[in-house]
């Protein structure tokens, strides 16, 4: 099946930027009654399909609709090969409740929706809870009288990848015997055109296709779900082998003319234009604001915004920041980011100087950069740069922030030239000329071709790099003066 690259590029990049504009533009319907809400998903939806039918070329049909109950509740033991047969549920069926795991509800702003559109969460903590969790929301569907979509292999799985590379749960079985419903399989192949991962997706008609119901009490566990994976697994595979060989009545798209291109073009563009502007200006207010904290009442210049069309570029010439424990001056400061949720964002400056109050003078960084990532509560640091004459350090990992009382450190410490750092931290009294010199010998037992690479491992408030304390976290249970922060030209 061939795949388009200007397509599939017009198609993500538009797909993207509505997605980004419909999440800020629709969060207002939040406040409405649920069954009112529901416009608003099915309006991005429909936004999602004219695209896909437009620029794609992608369209669907449902086969087997006889299948289904005229009406009342009951169970649909879907496939899952990619994002778009979950953008057509509501389009399938009036009121679908469908089975997530409980941290997609956490995601930034789309979380919202997706609690508001009453989906029911799997609370994964243990095998027991998740299957609880799932009993216990499809009782609430079938009192609301809604269908309950579940994927029986819990993930999105390739077409033709077997069950014994991802097998099927019987958490489907527990919940037929646990509310009476009818399970009604449902075979697909949208993963032949729009794959679970890659840039790159195909024109063409993919086949949603329910089969016989399996009635409750006509079978044991173990049979169900033997019969449930060999009919799905069957009606898949034939219908991947249809869209393979284009066999579908619709299956070959029709050509975009170059006014629709144009078009389209366009319209991805003003949508990009407007994500960017709205996501540059909430990072230069999240930046002023959070000085506004550290300094309240001076006045705060924002940072200078470049880059459009490309990523969002953010400069400060200057900062100087002062809290109770020490200060921290920052020349240059740059950070740089594609508009996009966990996306790496550059962060760059050409001098960091560091002083605690204890210290008699402060300890200064000719370069520093590092691209992080942040994902809910969780900080991905993907590298860093810290440079001091010839000494170089790094680090790679993650901090969570989600652990109380004090965040969970998975970090990998590289340094170079470590002994020559640990003796300017002498000279500076930072930490005693004896202590350098042991911490020195200790740390050289990690080198390797002059490299010193550690693990940094948290215990009570104490970060440790290998077996070496090198910072305390501040004590939650004490108050201590709020930062505050003080233009160049005020500090000594």
């Amino acid at each position: 099946m061939s795949k388009h690259i200007l397509r599939s590029t017009i198609f993500n990049i538009t797909f993207m930027a509505a997605t980004a504009v419909s999440c800020i533009a629709f969060l207002p319907t939040l406040l409405l009654p649920r069954k009112h809400y529901l416009n608003t998903v099915r309006a991005y939806l429909s936004i999602v399909r004219f695209f896909e039918r437009h620029v794609m070329g992608l369209t669907y049909e449902v086969r087997g609709l006889e299948h289904l109950p005229k009406d009342g509740p009951f169970l649909v033991a879907a496939k899952h090969q990619s994002l778009f047969e979950t953008f057509k549920l509501h389009f399938i069926f009036d009121d679908p409740a469908i089975i997530l795991k409980k941290e997609l509800l956490y995601l930034p702003v789309w979380g919202l929706y997706l609690k508001k559109s009453d989906v029911i969460a799997i609370d994964r903590s243990t095998p027991e809870r998740a299957l609880k969790s799932i009993e216990e929301g499809a009782l609430r569907m079938k009192e609301q009288g809604r269908p309950v979509v579940i994927f029986p292999q819990g993930t999105r799985v390739r077409p033709y990848e077997t069950p014994q590379d991802k097998p099927y749960k019987a958490g489907i079985a527990r919940i037929q015997e646990a509310t009476g419903l009818p399970v009604i399989p449902l075979a697909l192949n949208s993963g032949s055109f729009w794959p679970r991962r890659g840039w790159l997706k195909s024109p063409g008609t993919a086949v949603f296709q329910f089969l016989e119901p399996i009635t409750p009490g006509a079978m044991d566990r173990k049979t169900l779900m033997e019969t449930l994976e060999r009919k799905l697994e069957s009606a898949s595979n034939d219908l991947a082998a249809e869209a393979e060989r284009g066999k579908s009545a619709a299956s070959q798209p029709k050509k975009i003319g170059l006014a629709a291109k144009l078009f389209l073009l366009a319209t991805a563009f003003i949508l990009y234009s407007g994500w960017w502007f709205i996501v540059a200006e909430r990072a230069g207010s999240i930046y002023t604001a959070s000085l506004h904290d550290l300094s309240p009442g001076h006045n705060i210049t924002p940072p200078e915004i470049s880059g459009f069309p490309g990523p969002i570029q953010l400069r400060v010439a200057s900062e100087y920041i002062q809290s109770a424990e020490g200060t921290l001056r920052v020349e240059n400061l740059r950070a740089q980011s594609w508009p996009f949720p966990f996306l790496p964002a550059h962060l760059s400056a050409d001098k960091m100087e560091i002083k605690a109050i204890q210290w008699r003078e402060p300890l200064a960084f000719h370069d520093f950069s590092a691209d992080l990532v942040i994902g809910g509560n969780t900080l991905t640091i993907r590298q860093s740069r810290l440079l001091r004459d010839n000494f170089e350090g790094g680090a790679t990992g993650t901090i969570d922030f989600s652990q109380q009382p004090y965040p969970k450190f998975d970090i990998i410490l590289t340094m170079k030239n470590h002994l020559e750092f640990l003796q300017s931290l002498g000279a500076l009294e930072i930490i005693e000329p004896q202590s350098a010199i042991l911490m020195g010998f200790a740390l050289s037992a990690f080198a390797v071709d002059g490299i010193v690479t550690v693990p940094v491992t948290q215990k009570n408030r104490t970060l440790f790099a290998g077996p070496l304390p090198i910072a305390a976290l501040p004590d939650p249970r004490q108050t201590t003066l709020a930062p505050r922060r003080i233009r160049p030209d005020q500090a000594q």
